[in-house]
């Protein structure tokens, strides 16, 4: 088999593991993984966002946000605020409780399985790795928005 046709097959593969590890880790904290997005969302603004701002960070509906929110916010991970210079806004924000679980959380993905992957390659191999992840990034927002607008059209 040739790398056109393995490199999807492995990335299914991944993707198939990376699901089940997290599912795993996030059930010891009692999370499902749309409410684990957002708590990473907010963790990495290190500001307050809107509600409208998390719904296009997660390509996800404002309501699917509030149902999100509602449910992080009664196990007192995040608050929800008035934004002082209009109160029909909300602003969400990480309390300490949501802080440790996002530091926990990413600590057994980034430390115990990133960062003993990536010892395991020399520095122009991290490189490679580490531009072949933003280069998948920057085409996974292009056919986001292409499939938005076609889905609009």
């Amino acid at each position: 088999m040739d790398a056109k046709q393995n490199i999807p097959n492995v990335f299914i593969q991944i993707q198939a593991k990376f699901t089940r590890l997290y599912t795993g880790i996030l059930n010891c904290y009692e999370l499902t993984l749309p409410q684990y997005a957002l708590l990473s969302v907010l963790a990495l603004a290190e500001v307050p966002l809107t509600m409208t701002e998390v719904s296009s960070k997660l390509y996800i509906s404002k309501p699917a946000v509030t149902s999100l929110v509602d449910r992080l916010e009664k196990n007192e991970m995040i608050v929800r605020q008035n934004d002082p210079n209009d109160r029909r806004v909300n602003l969400l924000k990480l309390k300490p409780k949501g802080e440790k679980t996002v530091q926990e959380i990413r600590s057994i993905i980034i430390g115990d399985l990133m960062v003993k992957t990536l010892e395991q390659f020399n520095q122009a191999e991290k490189k490679n790795v580490e531009d072949f992840f933003q280069n998948l990034s920057c085409n996974l927002d292009a056919m986001f928005l292409r499939y938005q607008e076609g889905k609009e059209s």
